[in-house]
């Protein structure tokens, strides 16, 4: 089982920490000390006890980094002491990742990544023994306090992501920020941070609350990618998952001005030399980047990686699928509903798109691919209207609009079920993404013009839920490389379908 906090262990730029390698004991940690690790540097000399300094060179920095996170857990006598080394160690990985593929350090770099992670593995399940409360008021929604709290620690970690992906489940499935940062490092751009904010059931309500009113402009990426489908869209369904966010205590104080923050440590910076002394005590590790989520949602949130991503290795077989779960005709698909693009959620769409505008930050919606099983007439007849709509909307408005729903209507291997993208869709979405001159990568390595004031006005929150729209629990398996050139043979373990609800909260 993995533990509480396994599943954030972070692998910044290409590769997942939590599921690569087994943990060794904590007892062997603090009995052994620095011979517990797999891997430790001890050809560079460690730094002082008191005085980090670190080298310009992200090679020499990364093992100063190592030794550092070695030297602070040997002699571990505190929870403050386990969460620096767990600082030190995700530092580490960073900079050993942030070296591009065109370096001839590259490939040993490489593999010193993956030493690193198992060396943080050890110290997390060390420094995860407590169990917080929560650390800000709810928003009515397991997924996105526990989405917002990896979002906030990942920005505590490594600042702020340059490029933002947001949507529902389907882009929390089908969009890998790992394949995205390994793509831009190969054309030139190796230190871009890409973070996967999707939130189950999201719609273009619940995007615009996301960018408008819950992250502050610090907060706000240099690039957003909004990728998703028609559901996003469809203003005659109901909105449950909006409902209850804006019907929530979270949203209550942000509405008083209070917005959710994690407790921020003092962590010594890569380029310079500060005693550590003086560092303000760290909260303990489950406060930065532990969670603590209900029963039915415990198994989801802890598979999603550091970078956001739900990584499922499962692939739809039709033949498979379907003894299993029942086939629902678009004619009775939810997502269909009252079909409407004229309501709440365009008036969404419009606000966020004036706002990104307003911030200097390029929006760009991404129509994920859907399976030729899934799109049947009715459902057929429904996307030819929505991509209608959002290309008039995307040059009215001008925001980018990216139609991939029909490139793989014969690739089962893609997906997980008839509507969700596996980690293999997901790798190849994501260098295709790379390949579209109209979204603007060359913008994420320029600074970026101060963009004007702009006053983030709540929209109305509709009338109270009784439960939040769920999408089902799948059960990925993450894989120690990123898969870019997939087989597209289908898996004989099927999936649930994305209509079938999780038990409510």
């Amino acid at each position: 089982m993995i533990s509480r906090i396994q599943w954030l262990c972070c692998p910044v730029w290409v590769l997942t920490l939590w599921g690569l390698v087994g943990c060794a004991s904590i007892e062997r940690l603090t009995e052994e000390g620095v011979s517990s690790f797999p891997f430790v540097d001890r050809a560079t000399p460690s730094p002082s006890p008191t005085l980090l300094c670190l080298s310009q060179e992200p090679f020499q920095e990364a093992i100063a980094k190592a030794n550092q996170a070695v030297q602070t857990t040997q002699k571990a006598s505190s929870l403050e002491d386990w969460n620096l080394g767990v600082l030190y160690w995700m530092q580490a990985i960073e900079r050993m990742q942030s070296i591009p593929p065109d370096h001839p350090k590259w490939t040993f770099a490489q593999k010193k990544v993956r030493e690193y992670q198992q060396n943080l593995t050890v110290v997390q399940q060390q420094a995860s023994a407590l169990h917080p409360d929560p650390i800000f008021p709810t928003f009515n929604s397991d997924f996105v306090d526990e989405q917002l709290r990896l979002f906030l620690s990942y920005q505590i970690a490594l600042d702020t992501p340059d490029v933002l992906i947001v949507g529902s489940s389907r882009a929390i499935q089908g969009v890998d920020p790992r394949h995205i940062q390994a793509g831009l490092a190969r054309q030139g751009q190796p230190n871009v941070r890409v973070f996967n904010f999707g939130i189950n059931g999201a719609t273009a309500q619940v995007v615009d609350w996301l960018v408008r009113e819950l992250l502050t402009t610090e907060q706000l990426p240099k690039l957003i990618i909004w990728a998703d489908g028609v559901r996003a869209l469809n203003s005659g369904r109901p909105d449950r998952t909006y409902e209850a966010i804006a019907n929530s205590p979270g949203s209550e104080h942000l509405s008083q001005g209070e917005r959710p923050r994690l407790p921020t440590p003092e962590v010594p910076s890569y380029n310079h030399c500060i005693p550590l002394q003086s560092r303000r005590p760290l909260p303990p590790w489950p406060l930065l980047f532990g969670f603590n989520p209900h029963s039915a949602w415990a198994d989801l949130v802890r598979k999603i990686d550091a970078n956001g991503f739900l990584p499922e290795s499962r692939r739809f077989d039709p033949a498979l699928y379907y003894q299993q779960f029942p086939r629902v005709a678009g004619l009775y698909d939810g997502d269909y509903q009252n079909f409407n693009l004229t309501g709440v959620q365009t008036s969404a769409l419009q606000r966020l798109t004036q706002y990104t505008q307003a911030q200097n930050i390029p929006l760009v919606f991404v129509n994920l691919p859907l399976s030729q099983d899934y799109l049947d007439s009715t459902r057929q007849r429904f996307e030819n209207q929505f991509q209608a709509f959002m290309q008039q909307q995307a040059n009215r408005q001008r925001f980018i609009f990216i139609d991939l729903s029909r490139q793989w209507l014969n690739q089962n291997g893609y997906f997980a079920d008839p509507s969700h993208l596996n980690l293999f869709g997901a790798a190849a979405i994501s260098t295709q993404l790379l390949d579209q001159s109209a979204i603007p990568w060359q913008r994420l390595t320029e600074a970026p013009p101060t963009p004007p004031e702009v006053d983030a006005e709540p929209s109305p929150s509709p009338q109270p839920s009784p439960e939040v729209e769920t999408t089902p629990s799948p059960t990925p398996e993450a894989e120690t490389e990123p898969s870019p050139t997939p087989s597209p043979e289908p898996s004989p373990t099927p999936r649930p379908q994305a209509t079938l609800p999780l038990p409510p909260d």
